[in-house]
């Protein structure tokens, strides 16, 4: 036989002689070690010290004159950006009328302001200073402390006399000028309680023991009335 023919013919011994290793190893196939993956050191649960949290302290809300003039001149602004302006909520002060809400922030120095909002829009404000109830007294006895106060060397205002020339329908400046003096704005508001700029407003003249409040309405005076103090005897009236 040739040499090609030799090497041949050992080729096929040797397969056939491997043949049924083969289909052993395929039949029965070795495990494969697992990879060892490295472990991290293990700290003992005694030697972690838990995270502290950082407080962070609430600043007080400080409310000036100066935030509200500045909203006061944006009308038309949401409620909720007034809020985030002044930095709190306002109390409302009426209840939902035609659309209208009104609500109230007191600042440090005792006064307050108000913000008025017709269908969520700001449009309007104003600001006052809470004072107790004063009651009605009628013009003898506002008469009588008049005589009493300038007997004590007092400042009188506002005169009985001057009060009852004033009629209904005249405006704030022929007010004025009957009286001789401007008077304190004491409020302004609709009828129905809620404030709106250039609706109602209340003005106040006031003497010792007693004062003058007198209402506009558009600029027309429509209501007038003598109040005393709270703790002042109003038997005469």
């Amino acid at each position: 036989m040739s040499t090609k023919t030799t090497v041949l013919v050992s080729g096929i011994i040797l397969l056939v002689l491997a043949l049924p290793l083969l289909v052993q190893a395929m039949r029965h196939p070795q495990p494969v070690a697992d990879a060892v993956v490295p472990q991290a050191p293990t700290v003992p649960l005694a030697s972690l010290t838990p995270a502290t949290p950082v407080a962070t302290p609430l600043q007080p809300v400080v409310l000036n004159k100066q935030i509200f003039q500045e909203i006061q001149s944006r009308r038309g602004m949401a409620y909720a950006d007034c809020v985030k302006m002044i930095g709190s909520e306002g109390r409302s002060v009426s209840p939902p009328a035609q659309g209208m809400q009104s609500y109230r922030w007191d600042l440090p120095d005792g006064s307050y302001q108000k913000l008025t909002f017709a269908q969520g829009r700001l449009a309007g404000g104003g600001s006052g200073r809470d004072r107790p109830e004063h009651p009605i007294i009628g013009t003898e006895w506002a008469r009588t402390l008049e005589r009493a106060a300038r007997a004590a060397g007092k400042p009188v205002s506002i005169t009985v006399d001057a009060f009852e020339r004033l009629q209904n329908g005249v405006s704030y400046a022929e007010c004025v000028k009957t009286i001789g003096s401007e008077g304190i704005r004491f409020s302004f508001g609709n009828s129905q309680g809620e404030y709106s700029q250039g609706d109602v407003a209340t003005f106040v003249w006031s003497n010792p023991d007693y004062e003058a409040r007198i209402q506009f309405r558009q600029d027309r005076l429509f209501n007038k009335m003598w109040t005393g103090r709270p703790d002042l005897q109003t038997s005469s009236r």
